[in-house]
């Protein structure tokens, strides 16, 4: 079904918290006209798979963690500019390293990489390098390349030798997340009921992997990049 006018968007939407609450409508994993392979997922300890389809009691149970861990606090607040001299002194340290150097900035991958690093302190309140952000870059783009099917078959059946070793490299990360998780977020998460997965401090974590691989890591950097290329690109207007 495709509904192509607001009013039918507006009246369908109006229905799906309830029809979710209540089992009557599933929100699925798809991204447009792609659908994620659940095949990677597999091993997380979480079910459904990726956050676009988890289903209501479990995203409500990770939102308000997740909203926290990358808000930005109301306006004028200590959170508020406690964020903006982060993301500030982030962005200025980077581009420093890089002068620094005598290197220029590589578009997409240094900033890729760098989103990474901003992300990742930002949820666990903890530094990591520009090369470890490259290193999680390589991995990012290798897992998006294989979490993307648009076919009846799907692509990753192509690279059977790979899908072992990156699913298990997925889970080693989940794991690796889980302690942070549990040390920042564990008042959030009290009490919360994310099952059929395994805990909410797994569900939360896997949430984070999801954000860092989809969601935050490739759309922040897409945006900062066709920003940067109207700032400074001098190619001519086709």
């Amino acid at each position: 079904i495709c509904y192509n006018t607001w009013q039918d968007v507006w009246d369908w939407g109006a229905q799906i918290p309830e029809g979710q609450w209540n089992g009557t409508l599933w929100r699925g994993h798809e991204l447009g006209t792609g659908f994620l392979s659940p095949y990677l997922w597999s091993g997380r300890g979480i079910e459904p798979y990726a956050s676009l389809g988890i289903v209501p009691q479990q995203h409500a149970a990770v939102r308000p963690a997740l909203e926290r861990m990358w808000g930005t606090g109301r306006k004028n607040s200590a959170e508020h500019q406690q964020t903006e001299d982060m993301v500030r002194a982030s962005v200025q340290e980077f581009l420093v390293d890089r002068k620094k150097n005598g290197l220029s900035v590589d578009m997409p991958g240094d900033v890729m990489a760098w989103v990474h690093q901003l992300l990742y302190k930002k949820a666990f309140k903890r530094d990591v390098t520009l090369m470890e952000g490259k290193v999680f870059m390589v991995f990012q783009l290798v897992n998006l390349l294989l979490d993307l099917q648009s076919e009846e078959e799907p692509v990753i059946a192509k690279v059977p030798l790979l899908l072992p070793i990156l699913r298990k490299q997925v889970v080693s990360v989940v794991r690796s997340y889980e302690p942070m998780v549990e040390e920042l977020y564990a008042d959030d998460l009290a009490g919360k009921d994310c099952s059929p997965s395994r805990s909410c401090v797994t569900q939360l974590a896997s949430a984070i992997l999801d954000a860092f691989l989809l969601a935050g890591g490739v759309s922040l950097t897409v945006s900062i990049n066709a920003g940067i290329a109207v700032l400074y690109s001098t190619a001519e207007p086709m």
